[in-house]
């Protein structure tokens, strides 16, 4: 783990000391990891929406479509 130095207005120290429990270091580490998480998933959600909607890409879908079912985990 690096340390590092972060200059905080008075306003937002003020407010991590209120809810870290006197844990500074923990209780931001769990808000950057809460909100990389969020960010990560609205990529993925945006890059989902960019694929319902690229025509060249539902077709490659489709020709994959074709082969579910297929008898792969078919017992026999």
């Amino acid at each position: 783990m690096q340390q590092i130095t972060v200059n905080l207005e008075d306003n937002l120290l003020a407010f991590i000391d209120r809810y870290a429990e006197g844990d500074r270091t923990s209780y931001i580490q769990k808000l950057l990891s809460e909100y990389r998480t969020a960010k990560l998933n609205q990529e993925i959600r945006l890059a989902l929406e960019a694929d319902r909607e690229d025509p060249e890409y539902q077709a490659e879908l489709a020709l994959w479509d074709c082969v579910v079912g297929d008898g792969i985990d078919a017992e026999g």
